[in-house]
C-alpha cells in the first residue's frame, strides 16, 4: 500500500508547490464559506481577497 502511494505522489518540486498552493486556496475558500454562514461578512470578504 505504501509503495503505491509513493508512486502516485508528485515528483517535481513545482508539482509539490502547486499542490500546496492549491490546498491553501481550498482552505481559504472553506473558511470564507464558514464565515459567510456564521454571518461574518467582513471576515468572509477579507478571506475572499486572499483566495
Amino acid at each position: 500500500m505504501r509503495s503505491s502511494i509513493a508512486v502516485r505522489a508528485p515528483r517535481g518540486l513545482l508539482a509539490r508547490v502547486t499542490l500546496y498552493f492549491a490546498g491553501i486556496v481550498v482552505v481559504l475558500f472553506l473558511s470564507q464559506l464558514l464565515c459567510a454562514a456564521f454571518g461574518l461578512p467582513r471576515a468572509a470578504a477579507s478571506l475572499g481577497g486572499w483566495a
